[in-house]
């Protein structure tokens, strides 16, 4: 008993000298965002992707990004939704505004079969300028209404968002039709992400200790 005693003492003091203070790694596990989220759209041009956002927004603090606050179970979430049809023409900014995205929309229409075929590709550029392997996105068929102009199938959109691993939604900007579900979506999946990530750094930190302790 004396000598676990002691080897707590010890971890106690060396985690101090690394961290500064005890309380350092209780602040430190607390420290990832819940909100607000950045959601970025992308897709080409007259996809709708900036009808989609103020059918989701309660604010406009600029042109370019729409704010939201919801509920998601039962816990209050902030997001931004970023439509990027003003960084497309500026091609150095896009970069910066994938990178400060934790999630994104990636939108066609289903009236513009070459706006379907685009999708990869976007998701490819989202792919290598985050860097992560895990990055968080839909897919959207947009303009679901427009039955009599449709030229993407349902199918088809449902085909491409299993073979790149996401999920799939046909939205309709008009009418909101599936545009809440598709934000509630991303919030969950982002919501877990977050959990995960302070799991993790909670076994980081608990696997220091136990080194330390044992050690």
């Amino acid at each position: 008993m004396i000598l676990f005693i002691g080897r707590c003492l010890k971890t106690i003091e060396c985690f101090k000298k690394n961290s500064g203070s005890s309380y350092h790694m209780a602040s430190t596990l607390h420290r990832y965002p819940k909100g607000p989220w950045n959601l970025v759209l992308v897709g080409d041009r007259s996809v709708g992707k900036t009808a989609f956002a103020h059918q989701e927004t309660y604010d406009s603090s600029t042109e370019d990004e729409h704010r939201r606050v919801i509920q998601i179970d039962g816990m209050m979430t902030e997001f931004r939704i970023v439509d990027s049809r003003a960084y497309r023409e500026c091609c150095e900014e896009l970069p910066h505004i994938i990178r400060s995205g934790h999630a994104f929309i990636l939108m066609y229409s289903t009236t513009q079969r070459i706006t379907f075929e685009d999708i990869v590709g976007y998701c490819s550029q989202v792919r290598r300028i985050k860097h992560d392997p895990d990055t968080l996105f839909v897919i959207v068929g947009n303009k679901c209404d427009l039955v009599h102009k449709r030229e993407v199938t349902h199918r088809e959109g449902a085909a491409l968002a299993d073979e790149l691993g996401c999920n799939f939604f046909e939205t309709s900007s008009k009418t909101g039709e599936n545009v809440q579900p598709v934000v509630v979506t991303l919030a969950r999946l982002l919501k877990d992400k977050d959990k995960d990530k302070r799991r993790g750094k909670f076994w980081n930190y608990f696997g220091r200790w136990w080194t330390l302790l044992c050690c």
